[in-house]
């Protein structure tokens, strides 16, 4: 099973890699809900399967965005997912939960987005 869904995730990297316009974003991606849903199931490597296909996407939307460095993507537990900083793959699992913009991206309803001011005194974790 894991390796039919390393197939998939590889026809799905393979797909995105294709149709890369500049014109993507993050969240058209089905492998967060895919992740979401696997960790819900307990199928943890099909998860991380999915997890390493949003690497992969968030690496190529950093690398298309020209003011874009950084994208994190946290589960609803704060804990962080993924990491991306200047196209390196670089998640640690931290916990992000007691951040402030954690805090006000809880208040957000579906739908709704928030643009988190950019804090250049917090150095970035190497």
């Amino acid at each position: 099973m894991l390796d039919q869904a390393e197939d998939m995730a590889m026809e799905l990297n393979t797909i995105l890699q294709a149709g890369r316009d500049r014109s993507h974003h993050p969240f058209r991606t089905y492998s967060i809900g895919d992740y979401n849903n696997n960790i819900d199931f307990e199928l943890y490597n099909e998860a991380e399967v999915c997890r390493k296909s949003i690497e992969s996407y968030m690496v190529n939307f950093c690398t298309d965005q020209k003011y874009i460095r950084e994208s994190v993507y946290i589960n609803a537990e704060g804990r962080e997912v993924c990491r991306v900083i200047r196209n390196e793959v670089r998640s640690s699992w931290t916990n992000l939960k007691g951040e402030p913009f954690f805090r006000e991206a809880q208040r957000l309803k579906p739908g709704e987005i928030h643009i988190f001011p950019v804090e250049p005194e917090k150095r970035v974790r190497a």
